[in-house]
C-alpha cells in the first residue's frame, strides 16, 4: 500500500517468468511515474508524457494482479504479450487508473485480461488496444480521451490479427472482448474502431454502454459484426460528434488531472443507465459508493 514507483527515461518493468502484484487500498494507491517531477519555462515534468516505457507483461506470465493503482507520464502504461491460445488470465486489473500516456493505457496481444473499475484517460494514441485476438472482459470502466492530441486514431482499437510490413496477415481468435457499463468517449468523431480477418473468431459484445460513435460508422459496424444495438441486453447510448458523455471536467485542457474530475455531472446521460446484472459483479464503484439501485455507467456513480 502507498509504495511509489519511479521510473527513469526508457526505463520499463519486464514481468518474465513470476507475476507482479501491486494491491493498493483507497486514498493509498500504488503508483507507477516519472523520476522527473520538476519544471522550468518550458516544460513541467509532472505533466510530460513519453518519459517512461512499460510496464511490460512477457508471454507466460499469469496472475498479475493490480489494485488501486496510479500510473501516469510513460509511453505505454501495461503491454501485455500473450501466445497461443489464452487460457489463463494474464492480468486482473481493478479500481485503477492509467492517464497521460504519449501512445496506450493498455496494450494487449493475444492475451486475457479482466478489468473493473478503471478510469483509462488522455493517452496520444489509444486508451485500450487489443490486438492479434485474446479474451477480454472490461466492466464498469471509463475510457475517455478528452485532451487535444494531435491523435488521428480511436480511443478503443479491437482486432484478430497482426498485418506485418509485407502485408502478411497473422490472425487469432478473439474470443471476447466484453464492455459491460463501459464508457467509450473523446474529442473524434468515432472512438472505437474494429478490424477483422474471417479466418479467426471475433466475437465482441457492448452491453448498457456509451459510445462516441458516428451513426454511419454503427451501422457499418452492425452490418459487418452482426451487432443488433437495438437489442436490449445489448443497448448502447450512441454519443454524436458534438455530444459528451456527461462527465464535469470533459473538456479541461489539463494533463495534470489535480481535480481528477472525472466524475459524472448531474446532466450526465450515464446517471442510472447501466445493468444491475452487470452491478452484481462490481457491486462498489472505484470511490467504494454501493452500486445496488439503479447503477450508473462507468467507474464511479454519481452522488
Amino acid at each position: 500500500e502507498g509504495t511509489e514507483i519511479y521510473l527513469h527515461n526508457n526505463s520499463s518493468i519486464i514481468i518474465g517468468n513470476g507475476n507482479i502484484k501491486a494491491e493498493g487500498i483507497l486514498d493509498n494507491e500504488i503508483s507507477f511515474q516519472s523520476d522527473r517531477s520538476d519544471s522550468h519555462s518550458l516544460t513541467n515534468y509532472d505533466q510530460t508524457p513519453g518519459q517512461w516505457g512499460a510496464i511490460w507483461i512477457l508471454p507466460g506470465s499469469t496472475g498479475n494482479k493490480m489494485d488501486y493503482v496510479k500510473m501516469k507520464n510513460g509511453q505505454v502504461g501495461i503491454k501485455i504479450d500473450g501466445e497461443g491460445e489464452a487460457t489463463e488470465t494474464s492480468l486482473t486489473i481493478t479500481n485503477s487508473i492509467i492517464y497521460n500516456m504519449s501512445n496506450i493505457g493498455i496494450f494487449a496481444t493475444n492475451s486475457k485480461v479482466e478489468g473493473n473499475n478503471l478510469l483509462i484517460v488522455n493517452c496520444g494514441q489509444h486508451l485500450l488496444a487489443l490486438y492479434k485476438g485474446g479474451d477480454y472482459d472490461f466492466k464498469h470502466c471509463t475510457f475517455v480521451n478528452p485532451y487535444p492530441f494531435a491523435r488521428q486514431t480511436p480511443s478503443i482499437l479491437i482486432t484478430n490479427y497482426h498485418k506485418d510490413a509485407n502485408e502478411n496477415f497473422y490472425t487469432a481468435d478473439l474470443k471476447q472482448a466484453n464492455f459491460g457499463n463501459c464508457i467509450i468517449d473523446g474529442h473524434r468523431d468515432n472512438e472505437i474502431l474494429l478490424s477483422k480477418q474471417d479466418d479467426a473468431e471475433f466475437e465482441y459484445l457492448l452491453d448498457h454502454c456509451v459510445v462516441k460513435v458516428s451513426a454511419e460508422l454503427l451501422n457499418d459496424m452492425e452490418n459487418e459484426f452482426e451487432i443488433n444495438w437495438n437489442n436490449n441486453t445489448n443497448s448502447i447510448i450512441r454519443l454524436n460528434a458534438d455530444e459528451n458523455c456527461g462527465i464535469a471536467n470533459f473538456n479541461q485542457n489539463d494533463l495534470t488531472m489535480s481535480k481528477l474530475d472525472f466524475y459524472l455531472a448531474n446532466q450526465s446521460v450515464a446517471i442510472g443507465s447501466g445493468s444491475d446484472d452487470i452491478a452484481d459483479y462490481v457491486p462498489m464503484d472505484m470511490d467504494e459508493w454501493n452500486r445496488e439501485f439503479s447503477p450508473d455507467i462507468g467507474c464511479f456513480e454519481r452522488h
